[in-house]
């Protein structure tokens, strides 16, 4: 495991390096998700990382600007920044492992970052875990969890501030405590204008996994790609929702599949 720092002065973004060898067919950079998700799955991918490295596939994981140890605060966290920080990260991993084939692995919202960052630099492979389908729904959805926090972490029976004046307090430039993190005007635009997913899959090869409860969105935008004539492989498991839980127990199906894919793809290319 190498711990390095890398981006510039100014944009500095903290990284960790699994390579268990000298040369490798594949390697993944890990974009992970956003704010307290990446907090509740962060030591399982640390191990799977290290785990993938012991079966011939590198892994860089890396903290986009605002978040863990990179540098900045969580108001510095935007969609176009990550996007750049993944794309930052691609041409470390590029210089630092030299693999012959290269590619995005995304969890949750760093699901849709690798899309949208590999939109800019074309990717080899592009692994992805639930992605967010719909960001302004996504955006809605931790609006809510940030009521129902307020409630049930200070017994509230009703909250003294309703999502219609967190939207207020962002369209009016202020930031807002969203989960214990600082919320910027900059992301709930970004997030609210919402984007349109690409007609054809940014990468040369795709694993899209999906759990149960998100087959049906998920099935048009594959059925969509793979009218493209994109190469894309599409599964649904029965995984929890694992990234609500502070647990070390790993979405084996997900990882098993992944694995697999992985060895099959670099067999098949």
């Amino acid at each position: 495991m190498q711990v390095c720092y890398f981006g510039t002065d100014s944009h500095r973004l903290y990284g960790v390096i699994h390579n268990d060898v000298d040369s490798t067919q594949t390697a993944l950079v890990l974009c992970p998700p956003f704010a307290e998700e990446m907090v509740a799955t962060y030591a399982r991918f640390a191990t799977w990382s290290k785990q993938l490295a012991e079966q011939g596939i590198p892994v860089l994981r890396f903290h986009p600007y605002g978040t863990g140890e990179s540098g900045g605060t969580s108001a510095d966290f935007t969609l176009e920044s990550a996007i750049h920080d993944a794309c930052t990260a691609l041409e470390f991993a590029r210089e630092q492992i030299a693999p012959v084939r290269l590619g995005y692995f995304g969890v949750r919202l760093g699901a849709t970052i690798a899309v949208l960052a590999a939109l800019h630099h074309p990717v080899d492979l592009l692994v992805m875990w639930s992605p967010i389908i719909n960001i302004r729904q996504y955006m809605r959805e931790l609006f809510r969890a940030q009521l129902t926090n307020q409630m049930v972490h200070h017994g509230l029976t009703r909250v003294g501030r309703n999502t219609q004046d967190m939207i207020l307090d962002l369209e009016h430039g202020q930031s807002i405590d969203l989960l214990g993190y600082e919320f910027s005007p900059q992301l709930y635009r970004e997030m609210a204008a919402g984007w349109e997913w690409p007609e054809e899959a940014p990468a040369k090869h795709t694993l899209w996994l999906a759990r149960t409860t998100e087959e049906k969105p998920a099935s048009v935008l594959v059925d969509r790609w793979q009218a493209s004539r994109s190469r894309v492989d599409f599964t649904v498991l029965p995984e929890p929702a694992f990234w609500e839980e502070y647990t070390s127990v790993f979405p084996g199906s997900f990882a098993a599949t992944t694995l697999g894919w992985l060895k099959q793809s670099a067999e098949t290319r």
